[in-house]
């Protein structure tokens, strides 16, 4: 009976070592993300991304044959990383016929001297924007150097955003900032009184706030509500792009 009994307790102690184990292998694992997704945060957040904030031409039909009249659709390229050519554009996915999300598409330039340029090539359509590379040959228009704003960090107020003008020059729109309990996370309302409506193909729009990269329009309205748009926080595109 003696021998029964500790024969049970070892089992159980040997049980019980073996939660503690898992147990301290899972909270290793956590603290390792967690270190990981910390240490990928403050890299985020000290670099300098460039602000592009223009209009491009997004082919997602790669085997249609180049032409002026070819379908384009039309959506702002937001950041680009100039260390691996990198860019986000639109804010949101190109969701074609039958909710069939293509996975590529080639970029040409849309304003200027050079539109039509072939610019570079989207090689992720996802959810939160359209992700791909410049070549190499091709120079994008760069409106400023800027960091990013943490998403912690966003608060309610002023705001700039910049959107094309009627003339196609980028302009700095004095706009208010504002948290969206429904649907898309923060609403923008622009106040500027020379604010005149929205560029077509303003989706990747890019929000600044305390000199920071902070906000990405992706949906708009029409009709009174024109100057009010819908966006994301632009760390969420810009840790997308870079993963």
């Amino acid at each position: 009976m003696h021998t029964v009994l500790i024969a049970k307790e070892k089992f159980r102690l040997k049980i019980f070592r073996n939660i503690i184990i898992f147990i301290v292998i899972i909270a290793i694992s956590v603290l390792g993300i967690m270190a990981y997704k910390y240490s990928k945060n403050i890299s985020l957040l000290k670099k300098d991304f460039s602000v592009v904030g223009v209009p491009y031409g997004f082919v997602f039909d790669m085997e249609q044959e180049f032409s002026p009249d070819m379908k384009l659709n039309q959506g702002v390229i937001s950041v680009y990383d100039e260390n691996t050519r990198s860019f986000a554009a639109f804010g949101h996915p190109i969701i074609e016929d039958d909710n069939y999300m293509p996975q590529e598409a080639v970029v040409l330039s849309f304003i200027g001297e050079n539109s039509g340029q072939f610019a570079g090539k989207v090689t992720r359509n996802t959810f939160v924007g359209c992700f791909g590379e410049f070549v190499s040959e091709y120079v994008p228009p760069i409106y400023k150097k800027m960091k990013l704003m943490y998403p912690n960090d966003i608060k309610e107020g002023k705001a700039t955003l910049l959107m094309l003008d009627d003339t196609n020059t980028l302009k700095e729109y004095e706009s208010t900032l504002s948290f969206n309990e429904e649907g898309f996370p923060l609403l923008i309302s622009v106040d500027d009184k020379d604010f005149k409506g929205a560029s077509k193909g303003a989706s990747g729009s890019v929000v600044l706030q305390d000199g920071k990269i902070t906000a990405i329009v992706c949906a708009g309205n029409k009709g009174e509500n024109a100057d009010v748009f819908y966006g994301i926080t632009a760390y969420e595109v810009v840790e997308n792009m870079t993963k």
